[in-house]
């Protein structure tokens, strides 16, 4: 079944880095008993492969914090278009009560054992470094209500402006490793996409037929398919180069192998590179067998 749930263009920067995207500075309850909930989340929002133990984190409290991977964790390497999470080291990984998807990068804290010496709820700030040089900083001077995060609108667009930011409206108060609840919605276009119905079901031996039109700029188009819960299942095109038409056709396969009877979204971004706005589109896929 295909039915589509997001449509939006969205200004991007065309050089690949990892962002701050998330911040959550005040846990739901007491901030001294459940602190080791603290989180900061990271997203690669280019087309290269970030490897994020060459960053540093600090907040106003502590300039000297050291990141390392989280224990049991082994990967530091961030894919384009996915997250990284910095934990407490006490964050209980097994229990997990933040549902954090197991895609997503760990790090922790290697000289201390809490976040900045704990993220304050006011009146604080986080700043990334790419080794010793400041990319970006994020500084909130209120509260963002108990148990809700702060969330980055737009990881595409400029790092420093604090309006680029607001308070989570999911039901869980946070999005760590998932599409963040404010994530932007700009100009829309309804010419773009061309599907034939608004409801299709994916069965074997019928493919996703999917036509980009009215384009009126070069870019590069990639798409991939994500589990319901926001998951990647894996890139069918990691980027090919568009103008005025693109025809996609998908076999509901990932490496060759068939994907299991269920729902997926099958994202779709193209980056235009003369406006410099990125376009994304994800539709609803309901696979039988």
């Amino acid at each position: 079944m295909i039915r589509f749930l997001l449509f939006f263009f969205i200004p991007v920067s065309l050089f690949a880095r990892l962002v701050l995207n998330e911040v959550y500075c005040n846990v739901a309850g007491s901030d001294r008993t459940y602190s080791y909930l603290e989180f900061i989340e990271f997203f690669n929002n280019g087309n290269d492969t970030i490897d994020i133990l060459n960053y540093r984190v600090t907040d106003l409290a502590d300039t000297n914090d050291i990141i390392k991977l989280f224990p049991g964790r082994t990967n530091s390497m961030v894919l384009p278009g996915h997250y990284a999470l910095l934990l407490d080291p006490d964050y209980p990984m097994e229990e997990n009560p933040l549902s954090i998807p197991d895609s997503v990068v760990i790090i922790t804290i290697a000289n201390d054992k809490t976040i900045g010496n704990t993220l304050k709820s006011e009146n604080d700030c986080v700043f990334l470094y790419l080794r010793n040089e400041l990319i970006e900083q994020f500084c909130w001077d209120f509260d963002p209500g108990d148990g809700l995060s702060w969330e980055k609108i737009n990881p595409y667009n400029n790092n420093f402006v604090n309006d680029n930011w607001g308070i989570c409206k999911d039901i869980n108060g946070c999005t760590p490793g998932r599409v963040n609840s404010i994530y932007s919605i700009s100009r829309e276009s309804s010419s773009i996409f061309n599907v034939e119905n608004d409801i299709i079901v994916y069965k074997e031996n019928k493919n996703l037929d999917i036509e980009v039109s009215s384009i009126d700029d070069k870019g590069i188009i990639r798409y991939a398919v994500f589990d319901i819960q926001g998951n990647l299942k894996g890139w069918i095109n990691s980027g090919a180069d568009v103008y005025n038409y693109y025809h996609i056709i998908w076999d509901g396969k990932i490496n060759n192998k068939k994907l299991d009877n269920g729902l997926y979204l099958f994202h779709i971004e193209i980056m235009f590179l003369n406006k410099k706005y990125l376009i994304k589109k994800d539709i609803c896929v309901t696979i039988i067998n």
